[in-house]
């Protein structure tokens, strides 16, 4: 078993990955290709090490990576459903040449790689849609024990720092939430990451309508959404709310809801340039005006952007940053910048990865940094299950402000509600937090 300071290939996708079938025996070692049809009507290919590296060198597209893998063998999970794409069909078929040797060019000797892997219901063009470690740098170790990440190397994982009596090393130990009231004046949002297909639809409408009560929102930004549960959400919320969506992402999309008896839509974008090679998420962003009132006769207009950057390669997710620099850099109205930004930001060090260096860069983003830093997210390998988190005192979900918003009083709260960790199968993976903002 690994040790704390390691981190494994399978990061955000323990439920699914429970529900497949992985065949795992000492054949693996093996060059030759073993397939597989699995209980979940998949195709499970094991390919060496090596080759799996020069596949990627090809194409990307495969379903998903056994973080279980014996020696240095991988297992490739080829839903049937995508072979309906020719692209998956495609890739299929270059992974079994390349491991018969069809292809006789040298592999690689290089240890070094950063794989992008998909969810088991992944679309097979979404090549990084899951991540399957939180953080990047990756050196794969030549030994009998599975393929592992390192976090902040050559170190390993700190231990979490403990403050205020609350233990980092066990996100379950925060206290209960207790939000503050609204305060005069005071633009109210929520962010969460809802897990697509991790999560159940009905349980997330239950817990927005709870969070929500009495229209506590004026913003609702959301990540990682299938598109059948837009309108679900809506409803959860009242049909005054109304929202706009993005139509990248595949299964994991964005989308924006707004109380409309208080602001009205100008427009909505999706920042297509971000969505880097066509392959990823493009940021959604929605333009609001507020409505005028008597207490509120200056009608207020701004911009609320949610995002989900890439997850499976580093340097999509630098590039994609730097991107989001230059587009607020060239922002007049006020920005609010929310969603699952994978910046790896980790308590004890006080550091994320290397983009968020990127989006920090020349002041034109500010965090909105929470007063009291709670982690996020919930991991326990579904393969080594041990009810503990294992990536403790981090997050990977921030609330940002641009152009005239940073200069207004900002203040965020990540919420941690009852038993919300760790999470089952039918409720996120991650923490939702409030942004409360005021010109």
């Amino acid at each position: 078993m690994p040790d704390k300071p390691t981190r494994t290939f399978l990061r955000h996708r323990p439920k699914i990955a429970a529900r497949n079938t992985i065949v795992r025996s000492t054949a693996l070692m093996e060059m030759k290709p073993k397939v597989i049809l699995s209980e979940a009507m998949c195709i499970n290919l094991t390919i060496s090490a090596n080759l799996l590296k020069r596949l990627l060198k090809r194409k990307r597209g495969f379903n998903s990576v056994s973080s279980a893998s014996v020696g240095q063998s991988f297992i490739i999970r080829f839903p049937m459903r995508n072979f309906l794409h020719p692209f998956s069909l495609s890739l299929f078929l270059t992974a079994v040449c390349l491991s018969t040797g069809c292809d006789n060019k040298p592999a690689p000797t290089s240890a070094k790689t950063d794989m992008p892997v998909q969810s088991a219901q992944s679309h097979p063009l979404d090549s990084e849609k899951k991540p399957f470690s939180k953080i990047d740098p990756v050196e794969t170790k030549q030994s009998q024990e599975p393929v592992t990440l390192e976090l902040n190397a050559p170190g390993g994982v700190s231990e979490a720092p403990k403050s205020g009596g609350v233990d980092h090393n066990d996100p379950t130990s925060y206290p209960v939430t207790k939000l503050l009231e609204r305060q005069p004046g005071q633009l109210l949002m929520l962010s969460w990451n809802v897990e697509s297909d991790g999560s159940k639809a009905e349980t997330i409408c239950q817990q927005l309508a709870e969070m929500n009560t009495d229209d506590r929102y004026d913003v609702i930004a959301l990540s990682e959404v299938l598109p059948e549960n837009f309108s679900k959400f809506r409803n959860a919320l009242g049909k005054h709310y109304k929202y706009a969506y993005s139509k990248s992402g595949w299964h994991d999309r964005l989308q924006i809801l707004y109380n409309e008896d208080k602001f009205e839509k100008v427009r909505h974008l999706e920042l297509d340039d971000v969505n880097v090679g066509g392959r990823y998420r493009a940021p959604l962003v929605v333009q609001l005006k507020e409505r005028k009132t008597k207490e509120r006769p200056d009608e207020l207009e701004f911009m609320v952007m949610v995002n989900h950057l890439a997850r499976g390669k580093s340097e999509i997710r630098q590039k994609q940053a730097k991107l989001l620099v230059e587009w607020g850099r060239e922002q007049n109205l006020p920005v609010f910048g929310l969603g699952d930004y994978n910046f790896d930001y980790v308590f004890s060090t006080d550091k994320g990865n290397p983009a968020f260096v990127n989006f920090m860069q020349d002041g034109i983003w500010r965090w909105v940094k929470p007063a009291e830093l709670i982690d996020t997210n919930w991991f326990d390998n579904p393969d080594q299950p041990d009810g503990k988190d294992d990536y403790p005192g981090s997050m990977l979900d921030f609330a940002f402000v641009a152009g005239p918003a940073k200069d207004w009083k900002s203040t965020c709260t990540v919420i941690v509600r009852e038993n919300d960790f760790p999470d089952d199968e039918k409720t996120s993976d991650h923490r939702p937090y409030e942004l409360a903002t005021q010109k």
